[in-house]
This record gives structure tokens, sequence and C-alpha cells, in this order.
């Protein structure tokens, strides 16, 4: 709790060395997890509960980020989720009480490259990469890619209201 500063909830990874990222749903009612496993394990919690929901097996690359798209939720509370990394991203949802991850679909683009992190818009998902390109999907499916949006890595992205993206550099 932000207020009291208690501890509301532990939650227990037993194989992890760590964990590399963590996101809550839209509704709150859940939080996602990456492990630092050799799997980067992805865990949809009941944090209240303090139990895995569903989990599976994320990437062989590392992975740096998760993210839950706040536009999109589902009747599971969970919606798509996404990851990204060492040379991917994935959009994961639940089907059939599973956990599914799809890598997404570059369209053309020939080379793989870090996916650093994950903003949304009500139609797009953003991800920056470390030669410094954004790239806009939809819907898992690479849509437009912006080549010279910096000179460096893009550390960090976040959309507002009007769907303009912002970009944040690190010094």
């Amino acid at each position: 709790s932000v207020k009291s500063l208690r501890c509301l909830s532990s939650l227990c990874l037993p194989d992890a060395r760590g964990v590399c990222s963590v996101c809550f749903t839209a509704d709150e009612d859940h939080l996602v997890s990456v492990s630092d496993d050799v799997f980067h394990t992805i865990t949809v919690w009941d944090w209240r509960k303090a139990c895995p929901v569903v989990s599976a097996r994320g990437d062989i690359n590392k992975t740096l980020m998760v993210a839950c798209n706040p536009y999109d939720y589902a009747s599971d509370g969970l919606g798509t989720v996404v990851t990204c990394g060492i040379k991917h991203v994935k959009f994961w949802t639940i089907v059939d009480g599973q956990l599914v991850g799809t890598k997404g679909e570059y369209a053309g683009v020939s080379s793989f490259c870090n996916i650093l992190n994950i903003a949304f818009t009500p139609r797009f998902t953003l991800t920056g990469t470390q030669d410094g390109m954004v790239y806009v999907w939809e819907k898992g499916v690479l849509h437009t890619v912006l080549k010279h949006a910096a000179e460096c890595p893009v550390f960090g992205l976040c959309s507002v209201q009007d769907t303009r993206v912002h970009e944040h550099e690190s010094e």
C-alpha cells in the first residue's frame, strides 16, 4: 500500500533467479511477471491470493519488459500482454485457459533488433529499439517503422490521450 507502506502480497517464484519485469492488468486484479529463469517464464498472478493463474515459457532470448495493454480489456481481465527484449517482441493472450504467445510479425524487416520498451495507444502497440527506431504494431503485425525517432536507444515511450508519441531520452 502506498499510503501505509505495508506489503499487501508476496509472490513466490520457486525456480527463478529473480524478476525482470512486472505490470498490473487494466482492471488491477492480476499482476503479470517475467522471471529471470532460463525460459523467461511469463506468469499471470491473482496477486491478492498470491497464487499463479497461468504461466508459460517466454522466449529463449532475454526478456526486458512486460506490459499490459490498457485499451484491450478482455473478459478474462487480461487482454493482450506484450513482452519484449533481445531480438524479440511477443503478444500474449489467454486461449482456452492457456497463456499463448505469438511472435511479432516483422512484415519485411530483414533484421531483428533489441526491443527495449513498450507503450500503447487505443489502436497501436509501440516499441522502442536499441538503434533509435520506434516500431508501430497493429494486432501483432509491424505496421510502421519510424527509422530516425532518436539518435540513441529509445529507453522510454509513452502515449497521451491524443495518441501522439512522445520520447524520453535517458541522459
